[in-house]
Parts: C-alpha cells; structure tokens; sequence
C-alpha cells in the first residue's frame, strides 16, 4: 500500500502544470530572512505541500539579514533568495552578476518605532537609530523616512546592530525600523509608530525574489518552475487566513498571546501588498536606485533594469496562470 501511495503521488506530481519530472526531487535551495510573523507566506511552498507536488525539494536557508543572503547567493550556496532589491542594486553596480526575477511583495508593510519620548520624525534628530547593518532594509528604509521629512543620515546617529527592537525597547537605541507586524503590540513595549512605509514611502519594494545569472544560465527550468510553486502557494496563503497564521506560528516559534502573524496577514491583504503574479515594477526599482544614488551607494546612471530578467517569471505564468 505504500509504494502504491507513492506511485500515485509521483503520478499526481507528473500530471501537474510545472511539476518537474525528477527522482529523487529537484533540488532548490532558497534564502529568507529568520522566520517572523511572515512565515506563514514565505514558507507556503516548502512547507505547505507545493514544491512536493510539484516534484521540487526547496531547501529552505534562513539567515539574519539580506546582506547575508546575498552573500550566500554570491558565494553559490544559495539558488536565489527573496529580500530587498537595495542589496543586490548595490552589488550589481560594482559588477555581481545579479538577476531580479520577480516581486511577490512590493508594498513595503514596515514601520519606523520610536520610543515615547519622540512624537514626530523630526525629533530623531541628534538621536541613535538602530539599522542592522548598512545597505540592509531597515537602512534604507530609515534614509528614505528621513529623506521624505527633509532630513538626512548626518542628522542622526545609525548603529549597526542586530535584534533592533530588543535594543530599542531596553533603551540602547532611540528608533528603529522594523516590520509593521509589530504595531499591534507597540504601546505594550512603550513603542509608537512614527512613520509607515505605505503612507510615507510607496515606491519602495520589499521582497523580490533574488538570484544570478549563473544560475539561471546552469538551472534555467528549474528557475521557472520554483517561480511557478511559489506562485500557486502565495495564491493560496491569501486565500487561507487561518493556515498561513498557523504556519507562521510553527515555523516562527512565536510568543504565546503575540498578534505578529495576523497583524501582518491582514495588512497585507488589506492593503493590497503582496502579488503572487510577482510583476517587477521597474519604475519602483529606479526610484530605489535614485535612492541609493543620493547616499552615494551607486551612481545615478547604473542601469538597475538590466538587472531584471522576466523569462523565468513569463514562463512561470504559463505553467501556473492565475
């Protein structure tokens, strides 16, 4: 009965649209940021029974900060991982051979918290900011806040340094940027939100699906079919409140009593944030490297849209439309 089980699971994945006729599976190995109160979308295709239907073994590698994974990626341990395209521009303008090839959440759902005692972004002036490290989200979220009230990084202290909420609720740091999962339980860690990227930032793109050309020269159809079993789990993570909340629990090992994963379901939702069609809005990506071109991270001219390749996503659609 169970080699009868799993000749008629092998068939199943055989019959699907993109599934990838391998035995033993396909190998993909993706990247992600530690789990948070997201996971339950990020982590839909590996572990909601996805990428196995599909014949596709995604390995899933988390790491404290993009700036890790692209490491990774730039070092070949890594197939492609989904962060901040701000890293990646910077890298490429010094000559990576980085491809961006889709972007699942382009609606940044981040905040900037402070402590109690700052009611207004002009009063971080002369105050510490924790950003994990430099060219990494919470940085270039915080100079484009900053940027939007008339102010710049000179005006303000940034520390590089890890678990910035801790740090800002023990008092070592003045503001910090973070995921607005958090905002729901601000006022119980004497936290506010000064700022809202949605509001305050719109063109800024919060996790694209990124990877090299090497890689997508050595495993072309294993590209599109991964961009395809993601796909079909971010459809089906919206669709199912209840079971992405679960799994961003379980994978995330989140507090008892901590409202992280549904605060960030539903804001995404309602604001319209992530779409599994993962279009690569390139105006947004020339805004962003307009915005790393004023702190001098890349110059104004470096052609960010060559960093985009659609064939895997084109290909992708066809083998999972909407």
């Amino acid at each position: 009965m169970r080699l009868l089980a799993a000749a008629l699971l092998a068939a199943l994945a055989l019959a699907l649209p993109g599934a990838v006729r391998a035995d033993p599976p396909a190998i993909w190995r993706h990247g992600t940021v530690l789990p948070k109160g997201d996971a339950g979308f990020i982590y839909m295709a590996a572990e909601g029974g996805f990428a196995a239907a599909a014949g596709l073994d995604i390995q899933m590698v988390a790491m404290r900060a993009d700036a890790m994974l692209l490491k990774g990626l730039l070092a070949g341990e890594l197939d492609s991982y989904e962060g901040s395209p701000g890293g990646p521009i910077i890298a490429a303008s010094h000559g990576a051979d980085l491809r961006i090839i889709g972007c699942h959440w382009p609606g940044l759902t981040y905040a900037l918290y402070a402590t109690d005692k700052l009611a207004r972004v002009e009063d971080l002036r002369g105050h510490i900011i924790a950003i994990v490290a430099p060219g990494s989200l919470p940085d270039l979220f915080t100079r484009a806040v900053l940027a939007a009230h008339g102010m710049s990084a000179q005006d303000v202290t940034l520390a590089p340094t890890m678990n910035t909420l801790p740090q800002l609720v023990a008092g070592v740091v003045d503001a910090t940027a973070a995921t607005s999962e958090y905002a729901p339980d601000a006022a119980g860690m004497e936290l506010h939100v000064l700022a809202h990227a949605m509001d305050v930032t719109p063109s800024f793109l919060r996790l694209c699906m990124i990877t090299s050309g090497a890689v997508l020269h050595e495993k072309p159809d294993l590209a599109q079919h991964f961009l395809a079993v993601e796909m079909r789990a971010w459809r089906a993570a919206l669709a199912d409140r209840a079971g992405t909340v679960a799994l961003a629990d379980r994978m995330a090992h989140l507090p008892v009593g901590s409202h992280s994963a549904e605060a960030i379901f539903d804001e995404a939702t309602q604001r319209h944030a992530i779409d599994p069609s993962m279009p690569i809005d390139t105006r947004k990506l020339e805004w962003m490297r307009d915005l790393l071109a004023a702190t001098g991270s890349v110059p104004h001219d470096f052609d960010v849209v060559g960093m985009v390749d659609e064939r895997p996503r084109n290909a992708a659609l066809k083998l999972a439309p909407p």
